[in-house]
């Protein structure tokens, strides 16, 4: 990210007093009898070892310090000098700083100077001189607490939860100025400000730059600097719990119920940092205050209280029961982890019902020492993971209320597994077959390419979402080939499921993993699940997207950068009238971020997100508008592409002449941006005019804008007769990348008889079928050849181990009228085929 130079210098009183170590390098100096400490901090790129030190003393007890660069390359300079606290910096010049983008220097503490430069983008620090200084004695000496005070420590956000498992207490972290949310003020917080110069907000409080804006005033800039120097070497190296009579705990006794490590905490540079701590069920006393209070162990010093919560009475002493099965119902074995399930729990007086897993190596459980783990309740399975392959385990799983004293059933059902690797796959042969009986939604078909067992190379797995009628919704299935057939598992039926976008993950030296990304329409939120080779469960978050209730997600598109090592995933949602579009990433083992808007206004029609291959930066490409059927067929559609920068989404319109409708991105083989659409233009019979006429259109893009050329024309005729009308046609309404350079184009073909006397639909014979389309020199080659399955709907694509695979719905029979009312044909069945 380009930054514009700014320069800052603030110079203050600094009243606290303690010793950090922040991963720094030092080197020790002589000023006469006064010995100076110079150390590079946090990710300062000027180390000791490229620093000039010159001292030389000036009389009355006097002394200079000069500090010169003497590397070449260096972008930043992350500096603290000590010595003796009977002296302090009486004077300075820092040379450095007027070329700066960001610097601090902190003076007039007794024994101190901190440093602090940050070069624009692209440059280097200035040879020669750095920073000169006088260094006199001190005189009288001033201190202060070093936990931070007033306003800088003050936690706001204590919440206690009561819950699945043990009553607990959780906040955030706060000490205002330490940016990079290390324990500590310093000047090596001064990078967090370089990382997110010139952002701007709202943002959520948990984000890292709600942090980062010290002021706060919405804008990560040069303001941000004064409370690192206000609040310099303010230190926090955890949190002491207590328990007060009074909600003003201040000015009430307290009892201490324990403490809790800075190292405990969760979170850092990506997120805010949370505190959690487990309470007794003793510490739950009616009638008084929880609060947590920062501490310098150092110096045994502490900072303000937080904000107090309640332990309220309950008079809720009954616990939950089970209307069905009670306790545990199965524990499915897979590789160091066993996945768990149970039914659900009820309880009329505190809901929600949550659970707690026990766990214990043997085959008896103790559950006053075995392991637990707490599951947040409506959910009814969970994986235990960590577990040792070929050893039996144990396992239960109690429910318990909401209530502020949480009541927990006891019943005694137990269950053993043994983990184990997971079969591997097998693959099927050449041509069709029946993955499942029932026609599902939209399947998703995966396949290995980098498996450590070669014979798995190009062995699928098929997803969908089928809708059950007990219990009602739609829910996850998958189905793999095994021991010569397919085998069908379900793997979601907790709720109700809208929306699949799967991806298959891992090399030769980690096991891939199934990510699975879907909409839980009960609890109105997406998901990324991830699941093992045995499809038990192995981890689950939220994506950070959060739509109007009211709206329905509508477009999903997910990817990931290898490069990155980052998953983005755009989703669309929309209700009659509006829609919205927006976008979030994840990298690495952090969180996605709160979302952001690329839309807001009309219903989205389609959307697609890719990362460039190359850089691994962000594309997205979307379609919005509406249909107007008043008096005819009328597509009034938008459509946009967009690039992120690292920082901020640029979109740019889609011109193409006739309405991009359904679109989706790619990438060639050397790496150009490519995007596939189908738009929609309009026929005309009898002076009516009507937009059902869908092409194929392929554009790449020239560095800015797209140049196009037309894949498919569609065409539509009509043989008016006395009695009937017979319409034939031929169009693509959808289409999508099989692979780079490789084009799968959904085809409808066929006629449709009218009656002209009713005008309604009388008859007629169509085929949904795939053409699939290669690149080549100056545009697409014709069908291949190479799918030679019944006509279906819903195809997906992706590359087996010599050619391409497919999963569809099959319908061999495509009659019109049997297609209205929403019958497939005489197949219905899940598919799969392939052609080596």
């Amino acid at each position: 990210m380009l930054l514009s130079r700014l320069s800052f210098i603030f110079t203050l009183l600094l009243l606290s007093a303690c010793s950090l170590a922040c991963g720094r390098t030092s080197a020790q100096y002589e000023l006469g009898h006064l010995s100076v400490n110079v150390s590079s901090v946090g990710d300062s790129q000027l180390q000791t070892d490229d620093l000039d030190v010159l001292t030389r003393p000036l009389g009355d007890s006097q002394y200079e310090l000069l500090i010169r660069s003497s590397s070449p390359s260096a972008s930043s300079a992350l500096l603290e000098a000590s010595f003796d606290p009977a002296y302090r910096v009486s004077a300075f010049q820092a040379a450095a700083t007027q070329q700066a983008q960001l610097s601090l220097v902190v003076t007039d503490r007794p024994g101190l100077l901190a440093f602090g430069v940050i070069m624009p983008a692209g440059s280097s620090l200035p040879a020669g001189e750095l920073l000169r200084c006088t260094i006199s004695p001190a005189g009288s000496v001033r201190g202060g607490a070093a936990a931070p005070g007033a306003l800088g420590g003050l936690v706001s956000d204590l919440q206690l939860q009561s819950g699945a498992g043990a009553p607990s207490l959780d906040w955030s972290y706060v000490n205002l100025g330490d940016y990079n949310q290390d324990g500590a003020v310093s000047v090596a917080d001064l990078s967090q400000i370089g990382i997110h110069f010139q952002k701007s907000g709202p943002w959520d409080y948990s984000a890292v730059e709600s942090v980062v804006d010290g002021t706060p005033d919405g804008v990560i800039s040069v303001a941000d600097l004064t409370p690192i120097g206000i609040n310099y070497q303010r230190k926090v190296s955890g949190y002491r719990i207590v328990r007060s009579t009074s909600e003003q705990v201040s000015s009430a006794s307290e009892t201490e119920l324990g403490s809790v490590a800075f190292a405990a905490s969760t979170g850092g540079t990506s997120t805010r940092r949370r505190f959690f701590f487990e309470l007794a069920q003793s510490d739950l006393l009616a009638g008084t205050w929880l609060a947590v209070q920062p501490i310098d162990s150092s110096d045994s010093s502490s900072g303000p209280y937080s904000n107090s919560v309640e332990i309220v009475d309950s008079a809720d002493t009954t616990p939950p029961s089970w209307p069905n099965a009670v306790g545990i119902q199965s524990a499915l074995p897979g590789s160091q982890q066993v996945t768990v399930a149970w039914e659900a729990a009820v309880d009329a007086d505190s809901p929600p019902v949550n659970y707690t897993v026990f766990y214990q190596e043997g085959g008896s459980l103790d559950f006053a020492s075995a392991q637990s783990m707490a599951v947040a309740g409506p959910a009814l399975q969970a994986t235990v993971s960590g577990l040792t392959n070929g050893l039996t385990y144990s396992f239960a799983v109690r429910a318990s209320d909401s209530a502020p004293v949480p009541n927990q059933e006891s019943n005694e059902v137990v269950l053993s597994a043994v983990p184990a690797p997971g079969k591997a796959f097998s693959r099927p042969p050449a041509g069709g077959q029946q993955v499942a009986e029932m026609a599902g939604s939209e399947p998703q078909l995966v396949v290995f390419q980098q498996d450590s067992d070669d014979a798995d190379a190009g062995a699928p797995a098929v997803f969908w979402l089928h809708n059950d009628a007990a219990p009602a919704g739609n829910h996850l299935y998958c189905a793999r080939f095994s021991e010569g057939a397919w085998q069908e598992q379900q793997l979601l039926a907790a709720s109700s499921y809208s929306g699949l976008q799967v991806l298959l993950l891992g090399e030769a030296e980690a096991a891939p993993l199934f990510h699975v990304f879907t909409y839980d329409q009960n609890a109105g939120k997406l998901l990324h699940l991830r699941f093992g080779l045995d499809l038990a469960l192995a981890g689950s978050e939220d994506v950070a997207l959060n739509p109007n209730t009211a709206q329905g997600l509508t477009q999903l598109s997910v990817d990931y950068s290898a490069a990155q090592d980052s998953f983005g995933v755009l989703a669309g949602y929309s209700d009659a009238a509006s829609g919205a579009l927006r976008f979030s990433q994840k990298t690495g083992a952090g969180n996605y971020s709160t979302g952001a808007d690329i839309h807001s206004g009309d219903p989205v029609l389609s959307a697609s997100f890719a990362f460039d291959p190359a850089g691994g930066l962000p594309w997205l490409a979307f379609s919005h508008g509406t249909i107007d059927t008043s008096t005819t067929v009328d597509f009034i559609v938008s459509a946009q592409y967009g690039r992120y920068d690292g920082s901020a989404w640029t979109l740019s319109d889609i011109d193409y002449p006739d309405s991009p409708v359904q679109l989706r991105l790619g990438f060639k083989t050397d790496g150009t941006a490519m995007l596939a659409f189908s738009a929609v233009r309009a026929i005309t019979i009898a002076s009516i005019s009507a937009d059902v006429l869908f092409d194929a259109v392929v554009g790449t893009y020239n560095g800015s804008g797209w140049d196009y050329s037309t894949v498919y024309t569609a065409s539509f005729t009509p043989d008016i007769q006395l009695f009937t009308t017979t319409i034939t046609l031929s169009e693509v309404p959808s289409l999508f990348w099989a692979a780079r350079d490789e084009l799968c184009l959904a085809e409808i073909a066929g006629n449709i008889i009218i009656s002209n006397l009713s005008q309604e639909i009388s008859g007629g014979q169509l085929n949904i079928g795939v053409l699939y389309r290669t690149a080549a020199q100056g545009g697409f080659t014709a069908n291949t050849g190479y799918f030679d399955g019944e006509p279906g709907l819903a195809f997906d694509w992706a590359a087996g181990s010599g050619g391409p695979a497919a999963a569809y719905i099959g319908a061999a029979i495509l009659d019109v009228n049997e297609l209205l009312a929403g019958n497939l044909g005489s197949s219905g069945a899940l598919l799969y085929w392939s052609a080596d």
